[in-house]
C-alpha cells in the first residue's frame, strides 16, 4: 500500500463548497456541503444513495425527499465556494445557509450546531407536514416497479 494512502483519502477543505439541491416543480430545497471538485458527481452520489436506500442498503438522508418528488427534476447549484480548514468550519457554514432557506429547506437538522430537543422536534414536525402534503399532491409523479413496493429513480 502507498505510504501516502491515508493522505490521499483525506478531504481537501480548500475545495469545500456549499450547494443546493432543487426540483423544477417545487420550492423545497436541500442544502449540502462537499469537498468534491465536481458538483454533478455529488448529485450522482445523492441519487445512488437513494437507490441503495430503496434496497435497504443505505441510511435515510433528507435529500431523498426531493428525489422522491421528482427524481429526474433534481438539479444542483453552487451557493458558495468556501475554502476552510476543517469539517467543523464547513458544517457551520452549511448551517448558516440552511438557516437562510428556513421554511423551504428539507434538511432535518442544521449542521454545525448542537441539537436542542425542542428545536429538532419542531423541525421534524414541520418537515413531516410539508413532505406529506407534497408527497400526497404529487404521488402520481412516482413510478413503481412491477412486483415491488419501491419507486424508481
Amino acid at each position: 500500500m502507498d505510504s501516502n494512502y491515508h493522505l490521499q483519502t483525506m478531504p481537501d477543505f480548500q475545495d469545500a463548497k456549499i450547494y443546493k439541491l432543487t426540483t423544477k416543480k417545487h420550492e423545497l430545497c436541500y442544502i449540502g456541503s462537499t469537498t468534491e471538485k465536481n458538483l454533478k458527481q455529488r448529485l450522482y452520489k445523492h441519487r445512488a444513495a437513494y437507490n441503495q436506500h430503496l434496497k435497504n442498503n443505505y441510511r435515510h438522508n433528507s435529500s431523498f425527499k426531493l428525489i422522491e418528488l421528482g427524481p429526474k427534476d433534481v438539479g444542483i447549484t453552487l451557493l458558495e465556494a468556501f475554502p476552510c480548514a476543517n469539517r467543523q468550519e464547513l458544517l457551520e457554514r452549511e448551517g448558516s445557509w440552511v438557516k437562510k432557506f428556513k421554511g423551504k429547506c428539507v434538511n432535518s437538522r442544521t449542521p454545525g450546531q448542537k441539537r436542542k430537543k425542542k428545536d429538532s422536534q419542531c423541525t421534524t414536525n414541520w418537515l413531516k407536514n410539508t413532505y406529506t402534503s407534497f408527497h400526497l399532491k404529487h404521488a402520481h409523479h412516482r413510478t413503481k416497479q412491477p412486483g415491488t413496493s419501491h419507486s424508481t429513480v
